[in-house]
């Protein structure tokens, strides 16, 4: 019985093992070793799978104590130490075996060959081991746009097996290095997303990728060019709606009428105050940032499969997407036991602010961007620090990438777009 693929191996879990050991367990897979290797001592096991024995014999070590790995002593009849015959338990032929759906898997073995010094001295990566780990498991969650949407601290280090400290600090490092483009932090929330880990936007074309990099390009619009086109942050605009919407006065509700008809049409003030308290937390623009991020992975989505109907201008609601990133994402029903009106509400609203992004998006790129080009069309939209008069947080940049686009291999050069 053969593994679906080695790097299946990342979303596993091994209890009480350090990551030394799981990037072993990673390379016995992909090597094949058979499942009982009579001969196979310490030595020997580190020089098939071009490791340190140092590794190699903790990884042995621990997965043993663990019950992934039995051992039997074998005497031969001579002088010396019985031979040990290390047999993989079901424990961890389950995990080594088990289908899952991985998207890069190239780019997970490019990050997890051997970094022993050459003949010359070098290192083939610049990454050390733990961070190296933790952006193989970000890859193995991430969907076929490089996003990773929830995966809480305690959760990596769990599956790298490092402290939360250690996945704190390579986080930081992998976005410094330029690995990860964004990460949009978790929240709890009982009015709206629910409980999510962090999530990430991760740099699939990344130089370091070496030939194993995919094929993308990326558009970064910058505001603080004069005459670009002004950034705006829908999440923010919604919320702060939400919370003027206890307003009887009859120009602030005109005002507040045409705000709300700039972001999606055929809603009404009325219905807006219906869902209020949903979008209303303690602290107002507390699930600003999150909600940011969900509309904006919405967009991508209808952008990407459906640019068609966006030229055309007029609404069209896709189920797929409604269910994939509104319902699921944005608006989880769990949150909305008894209330059908104000979820279906808040799912008609979320979906179309979904599509005004994809479809303004689409406005402003089209002649620079998508020509004849067929890809993965992502967008994401890093904020900076909150004003603590407003309670706003300014965005200064707007990315857009097209990813597996076919095209000249790009290391994601970032281009500002002017106006017109």
């Amino acid at each position: 019985m053969n593994p679906a693929h080695p790097v299946s191996i990342m979303r596993a879990t091994l209890e009480n093992c350090s990551v030394g050991t799981k990037y072993f367990v990673f390379r016995w897979i992909l090597f094949g070793l058979p499942i009982s290797p009579k001969e196979l001592k310490v030595d020997q096991f580190a020089k098939v799978l071009t490791l340190k024995r140092s590794l190699t014999g903790k990884a042995l070590n621990e997965l043993e104590a663990n019950g992934y790995l039995s051992v039997e002593l074998h005497f031969s009849g001579a002088r010396g130490r019985p031979k040990r015959i290390y047999r993989i338990t079901e424990k961890l032929g389950s995990i080594a075996w088990a289908e899952v759906k991985i998207y890069f898997p190239n780019l997970i073995e490019d990050l997890l060959t051997t970094d022993l010094k050459s003949a010359a001295g070098t290192r083939r990566h610049e990454l050390k081991l733990p961070a190296r780990v933790l952006l193989a498991v970000l890859l193995s969650y991430a969907d076929e746009g490089g996003v990773v949407h929830s995966a809480g601290t305690a959760f990596l280090a769990e599956k790298v097996g490092v402290s939360n400290e250690s996945i704190r600090n390579n986080i930081a490092k992998l976005k410094e290095l330029g690995y990860i483009r964004q990460v949009c932090p978790g929240i709890s929330s009982k009015k709206l997303i629910g409980t999510v880990g962090s999530a990430f936007v991760l740099n699939l074309g990344h130089s370091r990728w070496r030939e194993a990099a995919v094929r993308s390009h990326l558009w970064l619009i910058d505001a603080a060019i004069p005459g670009n086109f002004p950034l705006t942050f829908e999440a923010h605009s919604v919320v702060n709606l939400a919370r003027k919407s206890r307003t009887t006065y009859r120009p602030e509700l005109a005002r507040l009428q045409n705000s709300l008809n700039q972001l999606a049409p055929d809603f009404e003030i009325a219905d807006l105050r219906e869902i209020r308290d949903s979008l209303m937390e303690d602290r107002p623009f507390r699930i600003a940032d999150r909600l940011q991020f969900e509309l904006e992975m919405a967009a991508s989505a209808i952008l990407t499969q459906h640019r068609a109907d966006l030229g055309a201008g007029t609404l069209v609601y896709y189920l797929e997407i409604v269910n994939t990133h509104v319902k699921s994402k944005i608006v989880p029903q769990a949150l909305f036991e008894n209330r059908n009106r104000a979820c279906n509400l808040l799912i008609d609203l979320m979906y179309q602010i979904a599509w005004l992004i994809a479809a303004n998006t689409l406005t402003l790129i089209k002649t620079q961007l998508l020509g004849g080009s067929t890809g993965k069309l992502l967008m994401h939209h890093p904020v900076s620090v909150q004003n603590p008069n407003t309670g706003l947080r300014g965005c200064r940049c707007f990315a857009v990438e097209l990813i597996n686009d076919g095209a000249e291999y790009s290391t994601g050069t970032q281009i500002r777009l002017a106006k017109g």
